[in-house]
């Protein structure tokens, strides 16, 4: 299980929110009542930002524009779907402590529209590795160990994403006070989709293959999720004109033992032969088929 993905160069209209967010700033005597959305978000001793609901921050085209292309993103690369997501600012002072985000999704995603050319230090988003936790139980301590976590700097137009469940933070900032030279981010959360098919097929034979989905797969999930597999799993198929499953792909597995190893491939393997016994029929041309599936529910404060 990959910890965290980056993705550079991300979003071809990302100037279209960099442009906006300056410009907002470079009228402080300007602003609108309707302007005034920013939150100073303080929890002592863990977090210092300020945040917009990004909906209301950025004019509606320029948003949408970025919501449907993450949309369409997520859902073609990982079956998932995003969250709306929140404008983060972090000026001089600003960072996060160590924390995770089990109760907000599945995947988190960070993505800087920080200037290219920083000039604060501080702003990376730090991802602790497994090994931190169990230091003492694996003899860590027993010899000198550096790179426990890794750093990831808010470049621009980059694409963090990361498992929610995992421990992470923001070096504070340090440098000025003015917004325009802060670390800015659009941050939110993936979760699982809808099952969905991408190409022609009748809405009465999708429901059918998805009924027939949930009769096949029920054993297995019900199996992994008492012994307390957590996670999701999205298996994509490939199906031919006749109807018969040529490939099964899985997109992607976050699904751990309750002990954190990853439950592969015996779980793989078992969905994959009971989704080849479902039966398609005749089709116009390929279709791919995505079932998001879920062997937990999400935890709840």
């Amino acid at each position: 299980m990959k910890r965290y993905h980056v993705f550079q160069n991300f979003y071809p209209h990302v100037d279209e929110l960099r442009t906006y967010f300056d410009e907002y700033f470079q009228r402080p005597y300007k602003l609108e009542k309707a302007d005034y959305c920013w939150t100073y978000w303080y929890v002592p001793n863990q977090y210092i930002v300020l945040k917009a609901d990004g909906k209301t921050f950025f004019p509606a085209p320029i948003f949408d524009k970025f919501q449907s292309f993450l949309h369409r993103w997520s859902l073609e690369s990982f079956g998932l779907k995003p969250t709306l997501p929140t404008v983060a600012l972090y000026v001089n002072g600003c960072g996060m402590m160590a924390h995770n985000d089990a109760t907000n999704g599945r995947m988190a995603f960070i993505f800087s529209i920080t200037r290219p050319r920083r000039t604060f230090t501080g702003g990376e988003t730090i991802i602790y590795q497994d090994e931190f936790f169990d230091y003492w139980r694996k003899g860590g301590y027993l010899k000198d160990q550096a790179g426990m976590c890794d750093a990831v700097p808010p470049i621009f137009n980059q694409m963090l994403l990361f498992d929610d469940r995992v421990v992470h933070a923001v070096r504070d900032v340090r440098g000025s006070m003015d917004p325009l030279e802060g670390r800015v981010v659009v941050a939110g959360h993936l979760e699982a989709a809808a099952p969905f098919f991408q190409g022609e097929m009748s809405k009465e034979a999708a429901l059918e293959s998805i009924d027939a989905f949930e009769n096949e797969l029920g054993d297995v999930i019900s199996e992994f999720r008492e012994a307390g597999a957590n996670g999701i799993i999205v298996p994509r198929l490939h199906i031919r004109p006749s109807g018969e499953i040529s490939q099964v792909e899985f997109i992607f597995d976050n699904v751990i033992n309750p002990d954190g190893t990853p439950v592969i491939p015996t779980l793989r393997e078992r969905i994959e032969a009971d989704l080849r016994k479902v039966k398609f029929p005749q089709l116009k041309d390929w279709v791919k088929f995505t079932i998001p599936l879920t062997l937990n529910q999400l935890p709840t404060d």
